[in-house]
C-alpha cells in the first residue's frame, strides 16, 4: 500500500518523503530500501506516538513550509499542485482534503462554511447522512508543530485539529476523486 501512495505522489512530481514508522519498522525500511526513484527519510519511533507525536518526532527532518502530511492507511485521489495552490490562495494555516461519504462514522467529520472555511472538526461521529470527512491528507504551516508537545502520544485528529479550528484559519479542500482506506480489517478486505 505504501508503494501505491509513493507512486501516486512521484507521478505528480513529489520527490522527498519522510516515512514515520514504529511497529514493524525494520520490515518497512527493508521493503523500501530498493526504491531509487525518490529520497526516503525514516523517522523512527520506539513507542507509539500517534499521528501528532509522529509528526513532531519527524520535525528535524522537515525542510518544507508548508508541510504535506498523509496518512499511510488511506488513499484519496487529488492533484497535489491544485491543493498547494488552494492552500496559498486561501491564506490557510492548515488545509484538509475532504471527501464526501455516506458511511462517515469511522472518519473525522468536518463542517465548512460557504467559503470552505472549516468551522468544526469532530472525530468519528455517528450519522446516516452524507458527510464531509477527513481524507487523511493535510497541508500545514510548519509553525503548527509548536502546538504539539515532544515525546508524547498525541493525535492530530483528536487533539490538534479541534484546537486549531478554534484558534487558526483552516480550509477544506474538496476532492471528488476516489477515496478508500485500509485502516481496519473490514475495510482492508473490501479492497
Amino acid at each position: 500500500f505504501i508503494d501505491i501512495l509513493l507512486d501516486g505522489c512521484i507521478k505528480q512530481g513529489l520527490r522527498r518523503f519522510i516515512i514515520c514508522i514504529g511497529y514493524l519498522k525494520e520490515q518497512v525500511i527493508e521493503h523500501l530500501s530498493d526504491r531509487n526513484d525518490c529520497e526516503l527519510v525514516f523517522s523512527e519511533e520506539d513507542t507509539p506516538l500517534g499521528t501528532g507525536g509522529a509528526l513532531k518526532n519527524a520535525e528535524s527532518h522537515i525542510k518544507s513550509d508548508p508541510v504535506l502530511v498523509m496518512n499511510g492507511d488511506s488513499y484519496c485521489e487529488i492533484e497535489y499542485l491544485k491543493f498547494l495552490n488552494y492552500f496559498y490562495d486561501t491564506a490557510s494555516t492548515f488545509s484538509i482534503v475532504l471527501s464526501e461519504q455516506r458511511e462517515a462514522s469511522r472518519y473525522g467529520n468536518i463542517m465548512v462554511d460557504e467559503s470552505q472555511k472549516i468551522v468544526s472538526f469532530s472525530e468519528k461521529i455517528i450519522s446516516n447522512h452524507n458527510k464531509l470527512i477527513n481524507a487523511g491528507i493535510y497541508l500545514l504551516k510548519k509553525s503548527i508543530l509548536s502546538y504539539i508537545p515532544s515525546g508524547k502520544p498525541i493525535s492530530l485528529e483528536h487533539d490538534i485539529f479541534p484546537k486549531m479550528v478554534r484558534n487558526t484559519i483552516g480550509y477544506g479542500f474538496p476532492s471528488r476523486g476516489v477515496f478508500f482506506d485500509i485502516g481496519t480489517p473490514e475495510s482492508y478486505k473490501k479492497r
